[in-house]
């Protein structure tokens, strides 16, 4: 019986079509590592308002930096699991996040709502960027407050009232 096989030139050009499919996918893969794209952005807000008391950790990478207070008893960098740290964004325009501030009273009370799903926020813009943020929890705040770290209004139910 005869064995039926492809013509040379056809498995040629088949093998050229996969290694070259096979390479943009490759090439691509890459590039989304590399890129934040809408598809990175959260996009269903929590109906439920919140306070919350938070810490910033300043970690010198693009990753989440604030972990809530009821997260740890004394250490806020080594505590708290990975999945506790959080991004933030303001919910308009006229607010902002003071980070000169933040070194200086690193701990927030801030009302707003988080995202129902993971994301990158908007502080980081679309587009190709070397470290690329990992996907996380991100509150959108409406007001935020800096409090001296020691600040016992960090532990009461009084909302923050100012943004700067």
């Amino acid at each position: 019986m005869k064995r039926w096989t492809l013509p040379k030139t056809l498995r040629f050009r088949l093998t050229l079509g996969f290694a070259t499919g096979l390479a943009g996918l490759l090439i691509c893969s890459y590039e989304f590592s590399h890129t934040v794209t809408f598809l990175d952005r959260p996009s269903v807000l929590s109906n439920r308002q919140e306070t919350v008391s938070a810490i910033y950790v300043d970690w010198m990478c693009n990753c989440p930096k604030f972990v809530e207070k009821n997260k740890y008893k004394t250490d806020p960098t080594t505590e708290p699991a990975d999945e506790d740290y959080f991004y933030i964004e303001p919910a308009n325009t006229r607010l902002s996040v003071n980070y000169d501030s933040l070194f200086r009273k690193p701990l927030v009370l801030m009302t707003g709502r988080f995202y129902t799903n993971r994301g990158v926020p908007s502080e980081f813009k679309l587009g190709h960027i070397e470290d690329k943020p990992a996907r996380a929890k991100v509150f959108r705040f409406d007001s935020i407050r800096y409090l001296p770290y020691g600040d016992t209004m960090a532990r009461t139910k009084n909302p923050p009232v100012d943004s700067h």
